[in-house]
């Protein structure tokens, strides 16, 4: 887990599964944004 300056990324790894959480509390888009999540799912069977 990495926070820093409102922004953050959460990773869990399980063999060659991987997930990832990334958020931002004003990523500066254009629109009415407060809170941004990002999520990645990675692996063979997914």
């Amino acid at each position: 887990m990495f926070i820093q300056d409102g922004m953050g990324t959460f990773a869990m790894v399980r063999g060659e599964q991987r997930l990832m959480i990334a958020w931002a509390d004003n990523p500066g888009m254009e629109g009415n944004y407060k809170l941004f999540y990002n999520l990645k799912l990675h692996g063979p069977n997914i």
